[in-house]
């Protein structure tokens, strides 16, 4: 789906700076070692955007070291739903949603609020998503009254974006803004307000009072340190990172969502790294953006890291039957109307040969795609490594497009940079409006092109 993600707003008030990006194919876990705390009473609040659908990812588990069959975790189940289970010797207390999470060009607030001496049963624990108590599940089970939960328990383990034994479930999308409170039912309005001019849009808020809060186990990650992504601003003891890099720390947040590759345009293609990578190991693949545009000027990079054949990279429009019903061999160029650039000098429009140029692209390459949807003449450009090499005149069309590529052979590996990239940056630039880290600049010839953001969206888009 194209869309413009869940919280998109132009102005929050408050600016989320980072995210943490887990790559399940990596093992991606963050761990501490817990204390005994409240067994009673606590809080859990993240955001989250997934990357991969349909299969299970833990956002948190606890479980003893040495796995003693007893935990509680919050999970993206294999169907999609938010899954919340506390299992203490075949006790169970469980809040399982009827709604799906299947948007992956979202951001999504869940909060879990956890009081078992709460005199109503209904209320000991509570789901929030984007402000919203959630009441309608699938299953659900209340503890009984002051019940002693399987969190804040001496020699267990927390872990985030894992499930911590060893069955290789591992979270695939972006967190940020992850709170843990021992001892505290918070209500939900310490994490995040709605929006005074669209009051169903849900936005978060400065959480760092909530220090006096957090008990002996709690902790609040910002991920703002590259190099200790799992640093507790809170104070207390930091997160363990395995296999999370610097390059692992986002600008794609839940107050400035960026585009990515939707795995929903191409079910061949193979994508990884928060959706900004299409591993391409068959035939025929493509890989397409997750947000369109219809106006404004903008700009995206895209790295060719492995490829035994030239890939195109372009724009299509949407409103195409080859984008709306994606084969693996529909390519940018091939269908009207859509426009790609062909790695050996060929330049495709709306289904023709342009004819060729003097240049061709391989590995190592960064081409920079300047898309102008704004001037009276539109046009799309192509920079390889910083020097222009080939421009293409748009015909006149009020239709959104969307950046992505096409490799007719096995072993691409093309890296999309929309401003969030998931490959190492020497210079970084950002545009005009100070969103995006670049390897060249988004402006050309005095002209300003911009990332494709939602802060950016509101004003161009």
């Amino acid at each position: 789906m194209i869309i413009l993600g869940t919280n998109s707003i132009k102005d929050t008030g408050y600016d989320v700076a980072n995210s943490v990006r887990f790559n399940s194919g990596d093992s991606p876990d963050m761990l501490k070692n817990l204390s005994d705390g409240s067994r009673t009473k606590w809080t859990f609040s993240t955001w989250f955007k997934r990357s991969k659908i349909s299969s299970t990812q833990y956002l948190f588990r606890t479980i003893k070291d040495g796995n003693s069959g007893n935990y509680t975790y919050l999970q993206l189940n294999s169907s999609d739903q938010l899954r919340y289970l506390d299992y203490t010797s075949g006790n169970n207390a469980e809040l399982k949603t009827n709604r799906l999470f299947r948007d992956v060009s979202a951001w999504y607030h869940v909060c879990l609020i956890i009081d078992t001496t709460d005199g109503t049963a209904g209320d000991r624990q509570q789901m929030y998503i984007n402000g919203v108590r959630e009441t309608s599940f699938a299953s659900s089970s209340n503890y009984s009254s002051s019940f002693n939960t399987e969190m804040n328990v001496a020699n267990y383990k927390f872990n985030i974006g894992y499930d911590g034994d060893n069955s290789g479930s591992y979270y695939d999308g972006y967190l940020a803004e992850t709170v843990f409170l021992d001892g505290t039912d918070e209500a939900i309005g310490s994490f995040g307000e709605f929006d005074s001019d669209s009051p169903t849009i849900w936005k978060p808020i400065d959480v760092s009072g909530l220090s006096g809060s957090k008990g002996t186990n709690g902790f609040y990650l910002d991920y703002e340190d590259s190099s200790n992504l799992g640093n507790d601003v809170f104070g207390g003891t930091d997160f363990t990172e395995t296999n999370l890099a610097a390059i692992d720390q986002s600008t794609d947040t839940c107050t400035n969502n960026f585009c990515t590759l939707s795995p929903l345009a191409d079910s061949t293609s193979i994508l990884t790294e928060g959706n900004c990578v299409n591993n391409a190991d068959t035939s025929q693949t493509t890989s397409k953006g997750s947000i369109a545009v219809s106006n404004g000027r903008w700009y995206a990079e895209c790295k060719i890291t492995t490829s035994n054949q030239y890939p195109m990279l372009g724009i299509w429009s949407v409103e195409t039957v080859a984008f709306q019903n994606p084969t693996n061999t529909s390519y940018p160029g091939q269908v009207t109307p859509s426009y790609g650039g062909y790695g050996n000098g060929s330049i495709y429009a709306n289904g023709s040969n342009t004819g060729s140029q003097s240049y061709t692209w391989g590995n190592g390459n960064i081409i920079g795609i300047y898309l102008d949807l704004e001037s009276s003449t539109k046009t799309i450009k192509w920079y390889k490594d910083g020097s222009s090499i080939a421009t293409l005149d748009l015909a006149t069309t009020t239709d959104a497009f969307v950046f992505g590529d096409y490799n007719s052979s096995n072993a691409l590996t093309a890296s999309w940079n929309f401003g969030n990239p998931a490959f190492a940056i020497s210079s970084g630039n950002t545009d005009a409006n100070g969103y995006g880290n670049f390897e060249f600049s988004p402006t050309i010839g005095g002209v300003d092109y911009f990332a494709i953001c939602t802060k950016n969206l509101s004003e161009f888009g």
